[in-house]
């Protein structure tokens, strides 16, 4: 985790776009800036010097089907698995089956749309808010 100096701004989303290369200049002279959205941080422009370099991985495509992969992962997590490939399967299958009103509902876009609303629906109703009161202001 990136520690955040004293030297630090606080921008939202909007300013923290057109102000973009002052911000890029103020991380240069040692400045943090915390961008925000609705009023919680997402994301900060940094000087170079308090990020590490991200530690290169080896691509686990390389180790498909070798069974390599899963040793991997056991040496470097000490993960262990709790079903074999084929009592996950059936499993799975079986789950599937059991819940056919989820799969019809994933399949229908109902899903998709139910977590885009739950995302995005503080904006949904600041459109809404705003059309309702150029409206309320229209007949006048």
């Amino acid at each position: 985790m990136t520690r955040v100096s004293r030297q630090s701004q606080t921008k939202g989303a909007e300013e923290a776009r057109k102000q973009l290369p002052a911000l890029v200049a103020a991380a240069a002279e040692g400045r943090t800036t915390i961008i925000t959205r609705h009023g919680r941080a997402v994301a900060a422009v940094v000087p170079a010097s308090q990020v590490s370099p991200a530690k290169k991985q080896s691509p686990l495509t390389s180790l498909a089907g070798s069974g390599k992969g899963l040793k991997k992962i056991e040496q470097d997590l000490g993960w262990q698995p709790q079903e074999t490939w084929q009592s996950g399967l059936a499993k799975t299958i079986q789950w599937y089956q059991e819940n056919t009103a989820w799969v019809e509902r994933t399949r229908s876009g109902a899903y998709r749309d139910y977590y885009m609303f739950a995302i995005y629906r503080d904006e949904w109703f600041a459109t809404r808010a705003h059309k309702t009161d150029g409206a309320a202001d229209s007949s006048k």
